[in-house]
């Protein structure tokens, strides 16, 4: 007899391996729901991963989050992000990060459900932490951080300031890119961040990140915009 968790990696491999895989028959035939449920069952972590990956995929192609936002399931990955088992919360970053992306309306829903203090505490959960396997973690939260900062009208982005500017002081390219990101889009987001930003003085690090850039001995593919302040 085939169980949920057998069942679980099944599917999440078939979505996975078939390049444009056609989700929406897994979503018309009523099975997604049922991982929904599967993301909620803290005594099963195994079967909770299987199924965070399940909705990663979905979430991955834009045309089927609004589904995912109807049926839910954004309050529940928040809550996973608090997760004591680290691959269930790093997926559930990851999930989050997809269904942000790119898009203002879904970006404020998740906001609205309390993403931004969710994703604050994970991510000083991997500073703290020296185990290896949070850096790839660090570094999901910085793209779901930066995909947040993006779009008009800039949301109020002030509590990251702190976090961005450890960020800002990490040897990781892939982190410290998007960070710069975020201060930027802050910095043109309307007079609250901006103002923010410049009380938080991260001018000085944003120059000392940007002499290690120059001097070629780190971070070659990152680029940092300074912007023009404007009174008023």
């Amino acid at each position: 007899m085939l169980s949920f968790f057998n069942l679980s990696i099944l599917i999440d491999n078939y979505i996975f391996q078939i390049d444009n895989c056609p989700i929406q028959p897994f979503i018309d035939c009523g099975i997604v729901p049922y991982f929904i449920e599967f993301l909620q069952l803290d005594e099963n972590p195994a079967l909770q991963l299987e199924a965070a990956w399940v909705i990663t995929n979905i979430a991955y192609n834009i045309a089927h989050v609004r589904y995912l936002i109807e049926a839910d399931v954004v309050p529940i990955l928040i809550r996973l992000l608090s997760s004591p088992n680290h691959d269930v919360k790093t997926q559930a970053v990851w999930a989050i990060g997809y269904i942000v992306d790119k898009n203002v309306e879904y970006r404020d829903i998740v906001l609205a459900d309390g993403v931004l203090p969710a994703l604050l505490e994970a991510a000083e959960d991997c500073l703290t932490d020296t185990d290896p396997s949070k850096l790839n973690t660090m570094k999901l939260i910085a793209y779901a951080l930066s995909s947040l900062s993006y779009g008009e009208p800039l949301p109020d982005l002030r509590s990251t300031l702190p976090l961005l500017t450890r960020l800002l002081c990490l040897k990781e390219e892939d982190i410290v890119d998007r960070a710069c990101s975020i201060v930027c889009n802050m910095s043109r987001g309307g007079k609250v961040n901006r103002d923010a930003v410049i009380q938080e003085d991260l001018s000085t690090v944003k120059l000392s990140v940007f002499k290690r850039i120059l001097i070629g001995v780190e971070f070659p593919k990152v680029f940092i915009e300074f912007p023009n302040y404007e009174l008023g």
